[in-house]
């Protein structure tokens, strides 16, 4: 049997008699900080890891008793992950510079569990602004824009206002109008096609949201920027449930400051006349997803945010349209009030592609609540509606007609209003009475 190794007792440290496991930068190794040396400690995950890295070399054998050595040694070895801990558990920018100086990549990537990170990802993550602007200094940093806009957008989905203007210090490899790869963003920001910064902004529920466009205006973001899909920044603010990952609801009061910081800013009104791939302005797309009765007021109330109330998008719908489709009882009265832009009969008489009105909208939507839907149909039929009571679409389908299969409740409505459409056939000869059942088919009997 091989007999154990002799031990040396020296002041600060046990070690065994052989070859040095340090060699002779271990005086300069020790120099460092405490909390350093420390921090790469807490990398070994338990003393079974140490046993079996001590049974690699005899010479090793002395990491297992004394963790200050171990320390020492993995810093020596892996800097690098020693970097990953330090941008994520610490502000010290010393450690950081320190560990630079040792030759830690600041580039090279860490895998997580979910997705890989670098050191500027992992700092701008967990806060650490000082760290971020350490980290920027350095060549390989400035030279990955993808990883630094990565970082810029984690940010922002924090909204960590001071790490965001750390990343946005003079140069940067990322701007107020950076856009991010496709890779980042199918992670991230699935719903975002490349997005720019402002947008993500706009997009993201946090409180600090309208704070974060106010800081990426000042830097130089642009509000009628478009993404892929053609949609503004304030297109995206507009929308009450934001597209993340993660679907958090909007509060309406962080809604709407979005929604106002970026109509204050040097152009932002003219972002209301833009229209995304499919014809919406911002209008379109508050009334159409339940923005906040604040956020309408806002965009009629801006110079200019009339003329969107009569704008057909590519399938012909007016904003009042998409607000009759979800049964919208906050909305449809603020757009037949507004004043400007066509007469509010003409609102309510227009008609889209498929040669439906407003009224027709209501009555065929199939996912709203009832009594919104007889709200919004009486709302219509006071402003204008009672002449397009029995319009016909395309297909020869009378509000009647559609509130026969989808809105039972509206159709006393109808009928009460003076609504002759009981006997009206449609392309296909069916009546309101044939298509009708249950207790709607007894009410039009009872008014046949």
């Amino acid at each position: 049997m091989t007999p154990p190794p002799k031990t040396v007792t020296g002041a600060h440290m046990t070690s065994t008699a052989g070859p040095d496991p340090i060699g002779p930068e271990a005086a300069s190794i020790s120099s460092l900080p405490p909390e350093l040396l420390m921090l790469i400690l807490l990398h070994v995950d338990s003393a079974a890891d140490m046993n079996s890295l001590s049974q690699t070399c005899q010479g090793m054998y002395s990491l297992v008793l004394d963790p200050h050595l171990a320390a020492q040694w993995l810093l020596k070895c892996q800097p690098t992950k020693a970097m990953w801990l330090a941008a994520e558990k610490m502000q010290s920018t010393d450690i950081m510079l320190q560990l630079l100086h040792l030759g830690a990549s600041p580039a090279k990537m860490y895998d997580g569990r979910y997705s890989s990170y670098t050191p500027l990802k992992l700092a701008a993550m967990w806060g650490h602004p000082k760290v971020v602007e350490v980290l920027l200094q350095n060549h390989d940093v400035r030279g990955n824009v993808s990883d630094a806009g990565g970082a810029l957008f984690t940010t922002i989905e924090r909204g960590d206002i001071e790490c965001l203007k750390a990343l946005l210090v003079p140069h940067s490899p990322v701007h107020a109008n950076s856009r991010v790869d496709s890779s980042f963003f199918s992670l991230m920001f699935p719903d975002f096609p490349r997005s720019s910064p402002l947008h993500a902004a706009a997009s993201c529920p946090n409180r600090n949201a309208p704070l974060a466009a106010k800081v990426l205006i000042e830097h130089g973001g642009v509000c009628t920027a478009r993404d892929s899909d053609g949609q503004t920044p304030l297109h995206m603010a507009c929308v009450a449930m934001r597209p993340m990952s993660y679907r958090m609801p909007c509060n309406p009061s962080t809604q709407f400051e979005v929604v106002r910081t970026l109509l204050s800013a040097p152009g932002g009104p003219n972002a209301l006349a833009v229209r995304d791939s499919l014809g919406r302005t911002p209008l379109h797309v508050a009334c159409g997803r339940e923005a906040s009765s604040w956020v309408i007021d806002c965009l009629l109330g801006t110079p200019g945010g009339l003329t969107a109330l009569s704008a057909p998008d590519n399938r012909g719908q007016t904003p009042l349209h998409s607000a009759c489709g979800n049964a919208s009882s906050r909305i449809v009265p603020i757009l037949l009030d507004a004043p400007g832009g066509v007469g509010v009969a003409a609102r309510v008489a227009a008609r889209d592609h498929r040669g439906q009105t407003p009224l027709h909208a209501v009555c065929g939507s199939t996912h709203c609540r009832p009594w919104d839907q007889v709200d919004v149909v009486r709302a219509l039929l006071n402003m204008g509606g009672l002449d397009v009571i029995d319009a016909t679409d395309n297909q020869g389908r009378t509000p009647l007609r559609l509130a026969a299969e989808n809105a039972v409740d509206c159709c006393e409505v109808l009928l009460h209003a003076g609504s002759k459409a009981l006997h009206i056939p449609d392309s296909m000869g069916l009546t309101p009475v044939d298509v009708s059942f249950g207790g709607a088919k007894r009410l039009m009997l009872r008014w046949k």
